[in-house]
């Protein structure tokens, strides 16, 4: 149960934070377009593969 919750997660939240970190990207500086990105893909995935064990 907790991998699908997992799965779903990665999959519903991925997005949201890639495109939170184009609109920073564009707004601010490339380099915190990336780290607000990359950083809440991280967060997503490892709280995820929490879930999943």
């Amino acid at each position: 149960m907790g991998f699908v919750i997992g799965m779903v997660m990665i999959l519903a939240l991925n997005p949201v934070f890639v495109r939170l970190g184009n609109y920073v990207t564009k707004r601010y500086q490339t380099k915190w377009g990336a780290i607000v990105g990359l950083g809440g893909v991280v967060v997503t995935s490892g709280s995820a593969l929490v879930l999943m064990f």
